[in-house]
């Protein structure tokens, strides 16, 4: 998915802001979207709406690591941000609370030109868990954990 639509928001303009604007215009991203996830999943639709930015925003490289590195790398600039960042992502309790503070992250990290594996973090979001939280911050801490 991640990978189509960036070859998609390449060749069109029109699609690079419809992706660029969807978590705050989704209606205008459904088509582009639509082939790629059910739009009638709330939890599917919400990864793709907090992605969908990333995808014209961030640069996807495989093996970047999870979030919790990316956050190590913005703390060099923003420790106290990166911080609390870190805490609120590891202290939400609800997937829409998870989404947002991601897409926050998100936009810090595209700020500072910080590369994210965007395919792992869909994955991460979608199928989140204890066990990937704990990956999360074990990575952005320093205590090891696969990246």
């Amino acid at each position: 998915m991640i990978t189509n639509l960036a070859i998609q928001a390449n060749r069109d303009r029109g699609v690079a802001a419809a992706l660029k604007n969807a978590a705050a215009f989704p209606h205008r991203a459904y088509d582009i979207l639509a082939p790629f996830v059910d739009l009638t999943n709330d939890r599917q639709l919400a990864v793709a709406l907090v992605l969908a930015p990333a995808i014209v925003n961030n640069r996807q490289v495989d093996d970047a690591g999870n979030i919790g590195k990316a956050l190590a790398r913005i703390r060099a600039n923003r420790e106290n941000w990166a911080d609390m960042a870190m805490r609120r992502l590891m202290g939400g309790t609800t997937h829409a609370s998870r989404c947002s503070q991601v897409a926050t992250i998100l936009r810090m990290a595209a700020s500072d030109n910080i590369s994210m594996d965007l395919d792992q973090l869909g994955r991460d979001l979608f199928y989140f868990n204890e066990r990937t939280a704990r990956r999360w911050a074990a990575t952005y801490w320093g205590s090891g954990g696969d990246e």
